[in-house]
């Protein structure tokens, strides 16, 4: 006997722009450093409505850290690769 599961996908999300979801991770940067933890993607993630929040910062985080300090540098690209992969994950950019 074979299942076929559709594939996970989080539950559907709020329309974002690229500003409002760019000032949302901003916004989770606690200890003002500019630079985003892989805690404080998690809790970013999870703000933004997703279910798996620790999956998604420990994948964004290999995504964007171009510098593999583990920290996501909010004054470069790697902002804007963290962007592009919240974009790519579903939560819609208008």
């Amino acid at each position: 006997m074979v299942f076929n599961f559709p594939p996970h996908r989080d539950p559907p999300h709020p329309e974002w722009s690229i500003e409002q979801l760019t000032e949302a991770f901003k916004s989770f940067d606690k200890d003002k450093d500019g630079q985003l933890s892989k805690a404080e993607l998690r809790a970013a993630f999870n703000y933004l409505g997703s279910r798996f929040g620790y999956g998604r910062g420990r994948i964004a985080c290999y995504k964007a850290d171009n510098n593999n300090d583990g920290l996501i540098n909010l004054h470069n690209d790697e902002l804007t690769i963290l962007v592009e992969y919240a974009y790519g994950c579903g939560y819609k950019v208008v």
